[in-house]
């Protein structure tokens, strides 16, 4: 089961240097419920078990996270799937963080991206800002990237012969993400980074796909 976190706004500005000072830092909030995600295939999670770069599966990336710097979600979203994505093909594993909106300055970031497994499942992804618990971070929606181009046990193929649609939000993706878009605190910001380099936005209100930008590895 995914484990998916919101929290309700609160009153302080929310920047990377913020995280440096964990007197301040609270735990987070929950307001979402956790949904159930429909698979085509088992998810035997192991946290053992380690991507090529060295992270375990529902362990964070060590990247720096700038905090809320940027004007527009789709800012924030490029600037994390620019790091990622590619990232995430070379290990062939799915990460997943969320958007969020400071409600101080209006500017936006995302929290630390979460290792989550080869086939994107996961016990839990935290709602942290380099390492530490956000500050009552208001989530906008959630990214994830798929990986590189895999077969059903989860190893590398050729495109032609991948197990699903990787280049794709998958049914699973969009069911969860319309369950989101549904709940009171409706999220509505929503990417998937794909090992063909596009990156894709969906849109809830709609139920459509658009390609928000296409960057080569």
């Amino acid at each position: 089961m995914l484990l998916a976190t919101a929290t309700r706004a609160s009153q302080m500005s929310i920047q990377g240097n913020d995280a440096d000072n964990s007197s301040d830092l609270v735990p987070i909030d929950p307001i979402q419920p956790d949904f159930q995600i429909p698979r085509a295939y088992p998810i035997g999670l192991d946290p053992h078990q380690l991507s090529p770069s060295g992270i375990a599966e529902g362990e964070p990336y060590p990247l720096q996270n700038p905090g809320a710097i940027f004007d527009t979600p789709q800012d924030a979203a490029y600037d994390i799937n620019s790091q990622m994505n590619g990232q995430s093909v070379a290990d062939n594993t799915e990460y997943r963080w969320g958007y969020f909106r400071d409600p101080v300055t209006g500017k936006y970031g995302y929290t630390d991206p979460y290792n989550n497994g080869r086939h994107g499942g996961t016990e839990n992804w935290q709602l942290t800002i380099n390492g530490n618990l956000g500050k009552g971070v208001p989530l906008i929606g959630y990214g994830h990237t798929h990986g590189d181009y895999s077969d059903a046990n989860g190893m590398r193929t050729r495109q032609n012969q991948q197990y699903g649609d990787t280049d794709n939000f998958s049914p699973g993706d969009k069911h969860q993400m319309d369950s989101f878009y549904n709940q009171p605190n409706s999220f509505t910001f929503f990417t998937v980074g794909t090992p063909s380099g596009q990156v894709l936005q969906y849109l809830p209100q709609n139920r459509q796909t658009q390609v928000l930008f296409d960057r080569s590895f």
